[in-house]
């Protein structure tokens, strides 16, 4: 009997307990609600800590995520964006974990979310968020809340550029659902807005607002005003400070089109007053200043623009490109981080015209180092990220939150994968949203990893590279870095030798553009050169001299930075003199002459190395033997790889996706000959093995360490082109991962000639161990071969093949050295030997 009695006390104490617990959880709340200020948020935090870790019912947890949504509000009111995101990341998470009800989560927790996701421009999160409570709000039947998610969702759309499938999404829920006015308003606008900015809507707007964007977009800025002012009466008085600051943001730009830069002056500091609140007018704004919040880009930005002097102007994209990283820092989805590269660029390519602009004045290489410096930070910025975190994780290799930080971003590339696959498929809503939920809580416990990171390595995040350290790279003479940076007005080459900096400037012209894609065209089918061999060496060598290839003569060894459509160019076969010669063995190729080597950054040229020490080869052969994907030639490169080094080939059935997957991590040179395609869609590029693909998307998961990897398969070099990341390829997906050296294709290649280079390559690199001396003398071989009739001896047969890596010591260098050094050794050697007789 008392055990009994004492059993039903503890069941009354916890229910207390629990209610207490219940209460107490919204008294903290209520208590800050009450007194809204920094000590009474500070107060609430340690109070949510305590209360984390101890609720355990379905009411303390829906207390709980009621209080994280408050707060997250009070933070987004007070432009704390990132707490407030991870606030509202929490709160979501318990919510679904815990499969609470009784709240209203879309509109208190999850819009809110997919909207700061798209004021931070983290737009991967934001769809998958809004696409999230939009499936919830059907699968609860509120078509209310689904139409105003649709609505986020297409504002979202158009602040990617993403018009045509904004237009089609708006007419489509215009005609399938009964909507309210205000919604069917917004829905209208939203799409006549797109049709604006398309070009395609020719009819009399009624709106003021987008009578003002249509005359803007015309250059009639007048017009423009007179609708503006007239949009800016109508709007209503209780707007949100953000949409206030957005008007006047709107505003001080047409005031900049005007040329009022005192209009737009003064504007832009009513903008900054609104979003920092300890802002005064004329204060110097310094980064302790600031905050991510894509709005003050925009400030800078003009601020830049209405400067009377270029240190000035230089100071307000500093300002700028501060807040973009702090923006990027808190991105985990590579999508998005390639997204915002396009800003950085046209950013990047004013800094530069400003820097050579005080160089014409100043003359001091200090300018030149700087100029450098922004051509190299909206270049290839993800690829930069990656083989950052590599060599932290090689510099820390016990470091536990490093590994757990790579084990998320393989799981959240795996999972982008499965989304991208099923969303081909009729899935259920419960399907949808488990898979939306499994990608938030990954992006939420990435963030937490990687924030930690940074604050523990800060030191080791240092993205400048310094001319001194490339130079020291450069050490003779003869050797040269090129780097292309491919802006809107001009095409900038920075030459860098081991004693100089240069910089030419090429005016980016129709003309200029029309010569590129005339070239690469060369390369996209068998006959275009055979056809025209005098047509080819024209527009080959005034290619050359178009490039300014002239001005590079006494470099012997050249590795190139590519930039824009430079990136599809096989500069070994630019002609560097005029011929008459129709015989392709006898043409002045660029190649006779030079090393050329690619890279795809500055940091990757500073980490690679072309030397290589590796015994063997991993080789993937699928063949596809008797199907109309035959490719017999391939096993004679696989023939040459098993004479010439130890191997593992796998061969027909054997060359399987997950034997690749498998094999690749401890691989130290990894060959695949295979088919490749690049439809232009990125998530679309594959590489193909016996039994299924290999998709661009999966690559990314991989973990791959080899010294060197060959594509011996089409168009591995081409993708759909990414200002600052240049192609979306497959070339890239492995450097991407970590692989320092590769080889691969700028076109679709001939299978026999593919392989007598490719077999050629490997005799030499076994011969030399560098990996751009085989390369070249691969090629050189091919054209030189007696037995190879003219016509395939065109550069489409052997020159589709780049090498991107560093270029090799010099080797009579390199031995000259390790002569001296052994001199020097047995000079000590001796020198012991007579101390001790003495």
């Amino acid at each position: 009997m008392r055990k009994i009695l004492l059993f039903l006390v503890s069941i009354i104490s916890f229910s207390v307990s629990a209610q207490e617990l219940e209460k107490s959880i919204y008294n903290a709340l209520d208590e800050f609600l009450k007194n809204r200020s920094d000590a009474a948020l500070k107060k609430l935090n340690k109070k949510e800590v305590v209360f984390e870790n101890q609720v355990g019912n379905s009411d303390e947890h829906l207390a709980l995520v009621i209080l994280q949504c408050n707060k997250a509000f009070f933070l987004k009111e007070n432009g704390l964006l990132q707490q407030a995101m991870y606030s509202y990341e929490k709160a979501r998470k318990r919510f679904t974990d815990q499969n609470l009800q009784n709240y209203d989560i879309i509109e208190y927790c999850l819009k809110p979310l997919g909207n700061l996701y798209i004021q931070t421009k983290d737009y991967v999160n934001a769809e998958n968020t809004i696409k999230y409570y939009i499936s919830v709000a059907e699968k609860e039947h509120k078509q209310s809340q689904k139409i105003a998610g649709i609505i986020n969702l297409l504002a979202l759309y158009q602040s990617v550029n993403k018009h045509k499938v904004v237009v089609k999404i708006a007419s489509e829920t215009l005609n399938l659902y009964q909507v309210d006015e205000d919604q069917k308003k917004n829905l209208e606008n939203i799409r006549n807005y797109s049709l604006l900015l398309m070009n395609a809507n020719n009819e009399e707007v009624s709106s003021n607002y987008l009578n003002y964007i249509k005359f803007l977009k015309s250059g009639d800025f007048h017009k423009a005003k007179l609708f503006f002012e007239r949009a800016k009466k109508e709007r209503s008085i209780k707007i949100s400070i953000r949409d206030k600051v957005k008007y006047l943001l709107e505003e001080a730009q047409l005031q900049l089109l005007l040329k009022n830069s005192v209009a737009a002056n003064i504007i832009l500091d009513e903008v900054l007053i609104n979003l920092i609140p300890t802002y005064q007018h004329g204060n110097h704004i310094t980064q302790d200043h600031l905050y991510a919040e894509s709005l003050l880009i925009d400030v800078f930005d003009m601020k830049a623009s209405l400067s009377s002097t270029i240190e000035n102007s230089l100071d307000n994209y500093n300002l700028s490109f501060y807040v973009s990283d702090l923006l990027e820092r808190n991105i985990s989805v590579e999508e998005t981080k390639i997204l915002l590269q396009s800003e950085k660029r046209k950013r990047s390519e004013k800094c530069i015209q400003l820097l050579l602009q005080d160089y014409e004045e100043n003359r001091t290489i200090e300018l030149l180092e700087k100029a450098f410096n922004y051509a190299n930070k909206g270049k290839a910025s993800s690829l930069k990220d990656r083989l950052m975190q590599k060599r932290i994780r090689k510099k820390y290799p016990n470091d536990s939150l490093l590994k757990i930080e790579e084990s998320l971003k393989r799981q959240q590339v795996k999972l982008t994968s499965i989304i991208l696959s099923l969303q081909k498929e009729e899935l259920s809503m419960d399907s949808i949203q488990k898979m939306y939920n499994q990608y938030s809580k990954l992006g939420v416990q990435l963030k937490e990893v990687s924030a930690s990171i940074r604050e523990k390595y800060a030191n080791d995040f240092n993205e400048e590279v310094s001319l001194f350290k490339i130079q020291q790279k450069l050490k003779d003479k003869e050797t040269a870095l090129v780097n292309h940076f491919f802006g809107e007005k001009n095409l900038y080459q920075f030459v860098i030798s081991s004693e100089n900096i240069k910089v030419n400037t090429i005016k980016v012209t129709s003309e200029l553009k029309k010569n590129i894609l005339d070239y690469i065209s060369f390369f996209n089918s068998p006959s275009a050169i055979n056809n025209n061999v005098s047509d080819y060496i024209l527009k080959s060598y005034n290619f050359y001299k178009k490039l300014r290839f002239d001005e590079l003569k006494k470099y012997k060894n050249i590795t190139l930075i590519t930039d824009g459509l430079l990136n599809f160019i096989p500069f070994e076969t630019l002609l560097s003199k005029k011929t008459d010669d129709l015989y392709f063995e006898n043409m002045p190729f660029l190649m006779k002459d030079h090393k050329i080597a690619y890279a795809f950054n500055t940091n990757m040229f500073l980490n690679s190395n072309g030397n290589l020490d590796s015994k063997s080869v991993t080789g993937f052969f699928p063949v596809f033997k008797g199907t109309i994907k035959e490719l017999s030639y391939s096993l004679n490169e696989a023939n040459v790889i098993e004479k010439e080094y130890k191997s593992e080939i796998y061969k027909n059935e054997k060359a399987t996706k997950d034997k690749f997957i498998e094999t690749s991590k401890e691989a130290e040179i990894l060959h695949v000959s295979t088919h490749s395609r690049n439809t232009g869609v990125i998530s679309e590029a594959y590489l193909e093995f016996y039994d299924e693909k290999l998709y661009l998307n999966d690559l990314y998961s991989l973990e791959c360490n080899a010294d060197l990897v060959v594509l011996s398969a089409c168009d591995t070099g081409i993708g759909t082109l990414v200002k600052g990341e240049g192609a979306m390829s497959i070339a890239r997906g492995f450097s991407y991962i970590g692989v320092e050296n590769l080889m691969f294709t700028l076109w679709e290649i001939n299978d026999k000639s593919t392989s007598e280079v490719i077999q050629s390559f490997y005799t030499s690199l076994k011969e030399i161990n560098t990996i751009d001396d085989a390369s070249r003398t691969a090629k050189l071989k091919y054209l030189n071969n007696p037995e190879i009739e003219n016509a395939y001896k065109s550069p489409y047969y052997w020159g589709a093949f780049v090498y991107y890596g560093s270029i090799s010591e010099n080797q009579n260098t390199s031995q000259l050295f390790y002569v001296i050094l052994g001199v020097v050794i047995l000079i000590i050697i001796f020198l012991q030997i007579a101390k001790k007789k003495f």
